[in-house]
């Protein structure tokens, strides 16, 4: 049987992973569909008034023939950052089975009724690519997408949004949490199934980026990308673009009003990461 492909974008969040994914969605063989690891949670039930939107993802529901077994439960005990040690001492052996199968149906449903060739999920967990890494069922290509710090920080202390704004320590901590932990799963992953992307390299030099991203499934698009009406597609969850029915990208990186000595500490926290993810020279 052939295996589903999928790309995943694994790291932080506020990393720029929706406008990354509606981007390639709009790719002829690219289907983004959001962040999939909230499928289970939210019981396969979009947020959006789109009725394009609804239409394809009660599709979705309809053609799930176990949804009854899968939906409720609790993926996050081995998706989540806090399931790494589980993971390594053998614990949720038959919870990770059920996992698989309900990843594969999933994804099997979607790839049918989207018509297209790759499956884009931006869920970012670390995790989740590692597992999605071992289901046989699966051609996984991974993205780690990464960020300007500075950025990433001023975006999780915005009010202004629909999830809850995170202090300084916390959007810190979080952001070194996630970034360690998507490092050591990356390093693990296929050589030839991997690639690093910063945000800043897709808005400035999207072109080279996107055929970057493209060399890992062997597809090949018509350039350059048309920034103006970018279509969002049919995204299940994502932040609040999701929303919109046409975006334009932006051509140039703004300038951030976070102060010098505040931008000076978070780069030194972050430095290795900075290192490990450096900007495109091309």
């Amino acid at each position: 049987m052939e295996k589903i492909k999928v790309i995943y974008i694994l790291g932080a969040g506020r990393s720029g992973s929706t406008i990354l994914g509606i981007v390639l969605g709009n790719l002829k063989q690219y289907f983004f569909s959001g962040e999939l690891h909230l499928w289970h949670q939210v019981q396969g039930v979009e947020m959006n008034n789109n009725a394009k939107n609804i239409k394809f993802w009660e599709s979705v529901i309809k053609n799930f023939n176990t949804k009854e077994e899968y939906l409720g439960i609790d993926f996050d005990k081995v998706e989540y950052h806090t399931s790494l040690g589980p993971i390594f001492l053998g614990k949720h052996k038959e919870l990770v089975k059920k996992f698989h199968k309900q990843t594969k149906e999933l994804f099997t449903v979607i790839q049918q009724l989207s018509s297209k060739e790759i499956l884009v999920d931006s869920s970012h967990y670390p995790i989740r690519a590692y597992w999605l890494n071992k289901n046989p069922a699966l051609d996984v290509s991974f993205i780690y997408l990464y960020r300007d710090p500075v950025y990433v920080i001023s975006s999780f202390r915005k009010k202004d949004v629909e999830q809850p704004a995170k202090s300084i320590l916390a959007a810190n901590a979080y952001l070194l949490l996630v970034s360690l932990l998507s490092s050591i799963v990356y390093y693990f992953l296929p050589k030839d199934k991997k690639v690093r992307i910063r945000y800043e390299d897709l808005i400035t030099n999207t072109d080279a980026t996107l055929q970057k991203i493209e060399q890992l499934n062997h597809t090949v698009n018509d350039y350059p990308f048309n920034k103006k009406d970018i279509s969002t597609g049919l995204i299940f969850r994502a932040n609040r673009i999701r929303l919109k029915e046409s975006i334009t990208l932006e051509t140039t990186i703004k300038s951030n009003k976070t102060s010098f000595l505040l931008k000076a500490i978070i780069y030194c926290l972050h430095f290795p990461f900075v290192f490990l993810n450096p900007k495109n020279k091309e």
